[in-house]
């Protein structure tokens, strides 16, 4: 059996703040946008009552971002920066141009980066771990060219 990626699915609490965050911060485009609520969306999900609004969201390469809001049966509760290694804990790698330029914009946007952007051991890229509005962990990559 052969499985691709077909997209990546993130729960976020502001779907608007999160959707200008990644068009704004890695040029992704807004391709759809809807709201889904009834039996369908309750037993996909395995929630009743549940109410969702999501957006995709695509970049360059065609990837696609899902964007995901749960609009009744929201659980804020276990929003918070969580460290890397915990079990189930996932990230987001972006690769970009300019990191240093990433980096200053999530400093402005009072985002959580945990150090600089640093260059890997083996010198090939410099990388930097920071947070979306959402605590989401995000990988942020710039390759050097030698």
């Amino acid at each position: 059996m052969e499985g691709i990626i077909r997209h990546i699915g993130l729960v976020v609490k502001n779907l608007e703040q999160s959707i200008k965050f990644y068009e704004q911060v890695f040029n992704f485009q807004l391709v759809n946008r809807r709201i889904e609520k009834g039996k369908y969306i309750e037993k996909l999900t395995g929630i009743d009552g549940a109410e969702v609004e999501w957006a995709k969201l695509t970049d360059n390469n065609s990837n696609i971002l899902e964007l995901i809001e749960y609009i009744v049966q929201s659980d804020l509760s276990s929003h918070v920066i969580s460290k890397p290694n915990i079990l189930s804990s996932l990230h987001i790698a972006f690769k970009v141009k300019d990191i240093n330029e990433v980096y200053e914009e999530l400093l402005k946007r009072n985002l959580f980066c945990n150090s600089e952007p640093l260059i890997s051991s083996d010198g090939k890229v410099k990388v930097l771990y920071a947070h979306d509005p959402d605590g989401i962990l995000i990988e942020i990559v710039e390759e050097i060219i030698k």
